[in-house]
């Protein structure tokens, strides 16, 4: 199979750098909530202005020259020392918090943000002074939920809860739960233009991040790092668990959105590197070299295009990291052959090389749908908020999950292995039987559902309502092809 004869060279720049924290210091780690916690890895965030003041001697010098500094390598590996001059015991000899740790520098943001990700064996000063002027009060009252930012809400627009049907997405590939080891391999979104790829991507993210948030009391704050071309704005919200009530208004005061950057992922418990190609990485290969150094806990890329990022794909995911991707391809067996023609290979030994890499591939099929008061008399549309023949968008997803079976399987017979059996291939209708069940178990207590998504999972009310859709919608759109694949 094809391997391409990258050096992972250190990208050019001073071995050593020197940086104030005088005038800024924004940490990411649990030490500023945490009085037991010690510091050993963790992050720092400037605006690119605040570095440029902060940085002293020789990297401030190789910093200002535009055409080498940290606007032309993108990131920089070195070793950084933190001090601080206003605290100096001896007049022009600053206070060295943290001597000579290793370090990984990067653009972030669209060239905003710097970010630096830090190793240091002895940090009891550098703690010490975190605890004494820095403190953070997490914003922890509901679940996490990210949206692009030109996106209203989930509500208005999918017939099915999009959280919920993340929830059993994630379920089904061992992320909803904290692990001893984090979870790794490659997970690929695919399907066609508008089949909401990026939205059950975010979704399946948000979920397992609330997870880690949930559980993260002795860990660093949980770390996402993303790559996209362009890159999107995003948006992070907490979708709050209050009352019961159906009223549309208040249901929308209980969601609470903020810009999601690096300055205000730290207060959602997060930790968060957006890289854009060109601005803040020069490519995958890039991006891929330094998550190396970056510890992320998932790392995002937002659609895979060319044929090379397949590669540098799969090697982050092969080396401990959970990748998450977005494709463009017609089925799972589609998705498959594109990654196998990217990487040449040709036998079952090579098969086996990707598959064992692999996490999962989730393949989404779009269908709209309409509301039809005369097929679904159950439904009061006027005290739920519903118009007659409204149209919603449903994402049927199909699944492929890494088991020893499902390696086994596809290194012996191939893509002709990849079929329906309710355990690790997962049919349409497999995942939406899930779905109904996982709605039926939250029922009222899930509160932040809109009233049409309780109506679907309410047994006492119109039981079958979901499955009674399905049915009227066979006569209109070939959902039978669908939902059985």
């Amino acid at each position: 199979m094809n391997t391409q004869n990258n050096k992972d060279e250190i990208l050019p720049g001073p071995q050593k750098i020197t940086v104030s924290l005088d005038n800024y210091c924004r940490p990411i780690t649990n030490a500023v909530i945490d009085e037991k916690r010690e510091v050993d890895d963790f992050s720092l965030i400037w605006s690119f202005g605040e570095f440029e003041e902060a940085l002293e001697g020789d990297g401030l010098t190789w910093f200002k020259k535009r055409e080498h500094g940290l606007l032309k390598s993108k990131s920089l590996d070195c070793q950084i020392t933190l001090v601080r001059n206003t605290h100096s015991s001896q007049a022009g000899s600053p206070h060295v918090l943290i001597d000579n740790a290793r370090a990984n520098i990067c653009l972030c943001g669209g060239g905003k943000y710097v970010h630096a990700r830090i190793r240091a064996d002895k940090a009891s000063e550098f703690t010490m002074l975190l605890k004494a002027e820095h403190s953070l009060t997490l914003e922890t009252d509901g679940e996490i939920s990210l949206l692009a930012s030109g996106q209203q809400s989930y509500k208005e627009e999918f017939f099915f809860h999009i959280p919920t049907l993340a929830k059993v997405l994630a379920k089904l590939l061992s992320l909803d739960k904290r692990t001893e080891t984090h979870p790794h391999g490659l997970l690929l979104i695919s399907g066609a233009t508008k089949s909401s790829k990026s939205l059950i991507c975010r979704a399946i993210v948000a979920h397992y991040l609330n997870c880690l948030v949930k559980s993260s009391k002795d860990r660093d704050f949980p770390h996402i790092v993303t790559y996209e071309d362009p890159r999107e704005r995003w948006k992070i919200g907490l979708v709050k668990h209050r009352g019961g009530s159906l009223d549309k208004d208040a249901n929308a005061e209980h969601e609470v959105w903020k810009a999601f950057s690096p300055i205000t992922a730290p207060y959602f418990g997060l930790n968060f590197t957006c890289r854009e190609k060109d601005k803040d990485v020069l490519d995958l290969r890039q991006a891929r070299i330094d998550a190396m150094r970056q510890t992320p806990t998932c790392f995002l890329i937002g659609e895979i295009r060319e044929e090379q990022d397949w590669h540098n794909a799969i090697e982050l995911a092969g080396t401990g990291h959970l990748v998450v991707a977005t494709t463009h391809a017609g089925s799972i067996s589609e998705t498959f052959s594109r990654l196998f023609r990217a990487e040449g290979v040709k036998t079952a030994a090579d098969r086996g090389y990707i598959a064992q890499r692999m996490k999962g591939i989730i393949h989404l099929q779009p269908s709209p749908v309409t509301l039809d008061p005369v097929e679904l008399p159950e439904i009061d549309y006027d005290e739920n908020f519903l118009s007659p023949e409204q149209k919603k968008n449903a994402v049927f997803p199909r699944l492929w999950i890494n088991s020893s079976q499902s390696v086994s399987s596809l290194v012996a017979v191939g893509l002709s292995s990849i079929v329906p059996n309710n355990e690790d291939v997962i049919s349409r209708q497999g995942v939406i039987e899930r779905y109904k069940n996982e709605i039926t178990r939250q029922d009222q207590a899930a509160s932040d559902l809109d009233p049409l998504h309780k109506l679907i999972g309410s047994q006492d009310q119109t039981p079958g309502i979901l499955d009674k859709w399905i049915r009227s919608a066979k006569r209109s759109v070939a959902l039978d092809d669908i939902l059985h694949t």
